[in-house]
């Protein structure tokens, strides 16, 4: 049933569970949106879910743990992932949260989770590892492939 992978994250546990990942979608996602645009923000976020999915079962598959797979935490992980990409290349550019800050959140919520009971840490990492590496990709993609956010449109080819 693979297509448990990308239905998954549209379930969530509770209604907390549902509301951390939007307010991390909020705060972390208009960032990164707005560096990066709506077409490679929608990338990320699909790419860190699915990933976060895949690891999730992987690790249940060779940990021999099993740990219930819902929500969008993988992918709200990989959007904190391409954050820390979009603030480390764009940091003279008005990003105005330190690095540090936001590395030392990402650490503590992923600590968080190995002390917590239900939470599937390995969904968080898998999507946190994707989201720097296909954050990375979409910045470092040449220019003319970068959203003009000053105008309606793209500047060049998608």
């Amino acid at each position: 049933e693979y297509y448990r992978i990308i239905t998954a994250f549209f379930l969530h546990a509770d209604i907390n569970h549902l509301v951390n990942n939007m307010l991390i979608l909020y705060f972390a996602g208009e960032m990164v949106e707005k560096r990066i645009g709506s077409l490679r923000f929608g990338l990320i976020y699909f790419i860190s879910g699915i990933s976060g999915h895949i690891f999730s079962a992987l690790y249940e598959i060779y940990g021999g743990v099993l740990v219930a797979t819902i929500g969008a935490s993988g992918a709200t992980f990989g959007i904190l992932g391409a954050l820390i990409v979009v603030m480390l290349l764009f940091r003279k550019k008005g990003m105005r949260i330190p690095v540090y800050r936001l590395i030392i959140m990402v650490a503590l919520s992923i600590y968080s989770g190995f002390t917590s009971t239900n939470i599937n840490n390995a969904a968080h990492i898998g999507g946190l590892v994707s989201g720097v590496i296909t954050g990375l990709v979409c910045c470092l993609l040449p220019k003319k492939y970068h959203v003009n956010s000053n105008k309606k449109g793209v500047s060049g080819a998608v």
